[in-house]
């Protein structure tokens, strides 16, 4: 028995396709097995997506990642035009497309220069920051947002003298003595110029989600950052 010259030519054509059989077993393997990939993530700021981030790495090496930052907004629309697989940001919209876990709550606060009048004091109400100068983040961020919402419910209008798209520039301008500035306590990092004063009246809380889009959350890697996210 001998093949014919059609069926050597049939025999390695399916020769090819069971080796690329093989192939793609194997490469579906490694993709449960998180040998190999990518990792798009989004946040708002890095104070808590690099803690998930360090273990995500740490438990799968061969996994790239990649980070882009931007304010809630910017962050949740990456997420909806596919510019990322997972976010960490610290509200959410009530949108039927996010699939959501929470991850932490911080406690919102103030922040001045340590020669500022307040700085030696425990805390202030909300009615004190009647006309005072303050400097919020720009439209979109999560913090600025909260106290923006308690202001308003308050009654209080202060003065707001500068906006500013970064939380760094929001920093050095507090500590220049431009105004007041608002932060989630873990944000705020250690600053020898700067002292922490809490709103004593009323809790202000920024919570933490971790956040993909529902019809993504069964991708392998956004199921291992989920994974790590919720301990």
């Amino acid at each position: 028995m001998s093949l014919s010259d059609l069926g050597r030519g049939l025999y390695s054509i399916t020769r090819r396709i069971f080796d690329l059989e093989e192939e793609a077993e194997e490469l579906l393997a490694a993709a449960r097995e998180l040998r190999g990939g990518h990792l798009r993530a989004g946040a708002d700021g890095p104070y808590f997506v690099m803690g998930l981030l360090a273990s995500f790495i740490g438990r799968y090496p061969r996994v790239r990642v990649t980070v882009a930052m931007g304010n809630s907004r910017s962050v949740l629309r990456d997420l909806v035009e596919y510019r990322t697989d997972v976010a960490v940001v610290a509200r959410i919209d009530d949108d039927r497309r996010f699939h959501a876990v929470s991850l932490t709550s911080q406690p919102v606060v103030l922040f001045m220069p340590r020669n500022h009048p307040w700085a030696k004091r425990c805390g202030i109400r909300l009615a004190e920051l009647e006309g005072q100068p303050m400097i919020l983040r720009e439209e979109g961020s999560s913090t600025r947002q909260i106290i923006e919402d308690a202001l308003a419910e308050a009654g209080v209008a202060p003065q707001v003298v500068m906006e500013i798209g970064s939380r760094e520039a929001l920093h050095e301008a507090v500590a220049a003595g431009l105004g007041i500035g608002v932060v989630s306590a873990a944000e705020l990092g250690t600053d020898d110029r700067l002292t922490v004063v809490k709103i004593s009246d009323t809790r202000l809380e920024a919570q933490e989600f971790v956040v993909c889009l529902k019809e993504r959350r069964n991708v392998r890697t956004v199921q291992a950052f989920f994974d790590l996210a919720r301990g």
